[in-house]
Parts: C-alpha cells; sequence; structure tokens
C-alpha cells in the first residue's frame, strides 16, 4: 500500500473485507507521522482514507491546561506531540476524571480528530479508553 516507504513505518497490516479496507500502521519507537501524511499516502493507491475513524494508542504524560487535559507524548521525532483530551464516553470520563490534579505518565486509546485549518495544535482526541503506566 505503499505506507511501508514512509519514514517510522515499522508494519502495516491491511485486512480486506468488501469495499472497506482497514489498515493498522505501526510506528517505530520514537517516531511520529501526522494522519493527514498516511492519507496522502493511501489515496495514491486509490483507496480513500477516513479522517473520522483513525484510532490511536498513545503513551504520554497528562497535564492539566487552561483548556483541559493535554496529553504530551515526548519521546517522538519530530516531538513533542500534544494533544487536548476530551472523553468519548461516559466510562472514559469516569477514567479521567481519576487523574485530579496530579500529572502522570498514561497510555490512552482515542479517536484522532482533524484540526481544523484556522485552529493552532493542540489536536483533540476523542478518549476511548485511559489508564495510568
Amino acid at each position: 500500500m505503499g505506507l511501508r516507504r514512509l519514514s517510522g513505518v515499522e508494519r502495516v497490516k491491511a485486512e480486506m473485507g468488501g469495499p472497506r479496507v482497514r489498515v493498522d500502521v505501526t510506528l517505530r519507537p520514537g517516531a511520529w507521522i501526522e494522519p493527514e501524511q498516511l492519507f496522502r499516502q493511501i489515496a495514491l493507491t486509490g483507496y480513500k482514507a477516513r479522517p473520522d475513524d483513525v484510532s490511536l494508542t498513545l503513551r504520554g504524560r497528562v497535564t492539566r491546561s487552561p483548556d483541559g487535559l493535554l496529553l504530551t507524548v515526548g519521546d517522538v521525532t519530530p516531538g513533542p506531540q500534544r494533544f487536548l483530551l476530551a472523553p468519548a464516553d461516559d466510562k472514559a470520563r469516569r477514567e479521567m476524571e481519576k487523574f485530579g490534579a496530579e500529572p502522570g505518565e498514561t497510555e490512552v486509546e482515542a479517536r484522532w480528530r482533524p484540526v481544523a485549518p484556522r485552529n493552532p495544535p493542540p489536536a483533540l482526541l476523542s478518549v476511548t479508553r485511559a489508564r495510568r503506566t
């Protein structure tokens, strides 16, 4: 699918199921690729990526900011990468409330939300699961 040629990609697994294709991309430790870059590469193969259907599992440090909880992934290049966290449902909200005011290392599973061109980063992650590491 051409994704393996992107710098930082360790593994690509594609599952074909009718008109839909699911692609799991694993990055090398310390690598970061913007989702838009993956979408462009997928488009070159004739498929259309769905930006609203991207799931990420990330580890980083959660802190409070004036805008809410912020996840900073510092051990990636280019980095650090920052994401504003929003709970996707009540279960995720309860998990995130446990963080309280104390910052700490956390793993989150989340849906990536594109940043509007007029809005600066951080990108928004709709958290489906969060746990301290």
